[in-house]
């Protein structure tokens, strides 16, 4: 009988080409799924099919610590025009499993909560969108 070692959700990595010194603490999962298109009778199995095209990736949300320093560096990384022509390369890796974002974009950021009656710290979320992937042990 096979015997499987699980890979733990603290054992992961994001790092965005240009944001190499910040650690995300959290990180949503990458979801991937096909374009559908219409539907067509198919004659070989007299039933109605539906057409898939190209892979789709939804967005993902990455969390961190909100320091000044890295506050900073997050902007000039921001106003960058590569932040958002789809240059950029991602590395998410989680355990041994190495997957490429390829064509990262920057789609915006939220922060600055306050709280005053609260001791949590204070974090920075960026949003990204990517075109494709490519996975790699």
């Amino acid at each position: 009988m096979a015997v499987y070692t699980a890979i733990p959700l603290s054992d992961g990595l994001l790092e965005i080409q240009g944001l190499t010194g910040i650690i995300f603490n959290k990180v949503s999962k990458l979801i991937e799924k096909p374009l559908t298109g219409d539907k067509y009778f198919n004659p070989n199995t007299k039933r109605a099919s539906v057409l898939y095209g190209q892979t789709e990736y939804d967005p993902i949300t990455a969390e961190t610590l909100l320091s000044a320093i890295q506050y900073q560096q997050f902007i000039a990384w921001r106003i960058a025009k590569t932040a958002s022509d789809g240059s950029l390369i991602g590395t998410h890796m989680i355990g041994s499993i190495k997957t490429t974002l390829l064509g990262v974009r920057y789609g915006g950021h939220d922060f600055g909560e306050i709280d005053r009656l609260s001791n949590n710290a204070s974090y920075l979320m960026i949003n990204l969108s990517f075109e494709g992937v490519r996975v790699t042990q």
